[in-house]
């Protein structure tokens, strides 16, 4: 490849490593010719004299119509409008709605979306192993809650979640966590 000793093309080129047998140096009037000396040259000045002039873009190409069906009847003179068809109504008269009985005010049943987790893995067995000794460990304490392990996919990775459900507030799954945080169990609410 053909180099410069110095920042612009008055030096003598020398060999910098053998090139390719394809090599083409650009002509002075080719763009690349003009990038090179831009870059070399620090007597180069600019083609452009500041006023660039835009081309207006072109209007986007107008969609194809489908040429008529054969079978299709002639169309319509465009001056003279036809008339719609009458609607008929066909539907019966709207029933006021039956009366909703006022029920009573339901009990406070689990609220879907908060848990208390108590540890995760990429390998199930794993989670299931630690759900299950977690079960024997506290069972005074998840009295009336469920479990489950819950398969998530975090950062392309699986990871099998261990879960204490079936709370009916955040704030219930919260005081349980610091009362298994007390008794040396780690975990955190997820809501």
């Amino acid at each position: 490849m053909t180099g410069f000793h110095g920042r612009d093309l008055r030096t003598d080129p020398h060999t910098v490593r053998d090139a390719d047998a394809n090599w083409v140096n650009p002509v002075v009037g080719a763009p690349l010719g003009a990038v090179v000396r831009a870059l070399c040259d620090r007597d180069f000045r600019r083609p452009f004299d500041g006023k660039v002039k835009v081309a207006a873009a072109k209007p986007p190409p107008a969609p194809k119509s489908a040429p008529p069906p054969a079978s299709a009847p002639p169309p319509a003179a465009a001056d003279t409008p036809r008339p719609l068809p009458a609607l008929r109504s066909t539907l019966a008269p709207a029933s006021p709605p039956p009366a909703k009985p006022k029920a009573a005010v339901a009990a406070a049943g689990p609220v879907a979306g908060v848990a208390v987790q108590i540890g995760a893995s990429p390998d199930l067995a794993d989670a299931q192993g630690l759900l299950g000794r977690f079960k024997k460990k506290f069972a005074d304490d998840i009295s009336g809650h469920g479990t489950d392990v819950v398969t998530a996919e975090v950062d392309g990775k699986t990871v099998h979640r261990a879960l204490i459900t079936g709370f009916s507030s955040a704030s219930e799954a919260t005081s349980l966590c610091k009362k298994l945080t007390a008794a040396g169990q780690a975990c955190f609410v997820r809501h």
